[in-house]
């Protein structure tokens, strides 16, 4: 995606996905399995070389796949990207989109990272992000809200470290 100076990637992280969300084609076909980090990277330098000054900015976690239910591969890519030997893509320009698993969130929270955090939660109620968000169920939009404000806590608190 170029805006202005920006080349943003999405990457995705499984093929397939568990979660069934009813707006995402991620999970139509079912899950397969989870990408490695070999495979991650390689979107990311695939779709370097498919750009013309060969340099990407930004990399939104977001593909196919709910990145955090490949937490292990997705940790070892972003330290991987982020490195000064490798990419060196800053932290604050990688984000983390999920559908909202809490405990995934708050571990992705201990990790020191200054990555983004991206919640899907298409519904302001429980009722409304049920229907078409079957982990609602089990991490409803209250719980999640409050996990995503310590989260962003946090992240501020690194900010001025």
């Amino acid at each position: 995606m170029p805006i202005d100076e920006r080349r943003t990637i999405c990457v995705s992280s499984q093929a397939g996905c568990k979660f069934h969300c009813a707006f995402c084609a991620s999970g139509q076909n079912g899950f397969l399995r989870n990408l490695s980090m070999g495979e991650i990277l390689s979107q990311v330098l695939l779709a370097r070389d498919l750009v013309p000054d060969k340099k990407i900015t930004n990399i939104v976690f977001m593909g196919i796949g709910e990145p955090f239910d490949n937490y292990k591969e997705l940790l070892r890519s972003i330290r991987m990207l982020n490195s000064k030997t490798a990419l060196h893509i800053g932290a604050r320009k990688m984000t983390v989109s999920t559908c909202g698993i809490i405990p995934k969130i708050e571990q992705f929270g201990e990790e020191g990272l200054q990555v983004e955090l991206s919640v899907s939660l298409h519904g302001a109620n429980d009722a409304v992000r049920g229907a078409i968000m079957p982990v609602n169920k089990a991490y409803p939009v209250k719980a999640l809200i409050e996990t995503c404000k310590k989260y962003a806590k946090k992240d501020q608190t690194r900010d001025h470290l």
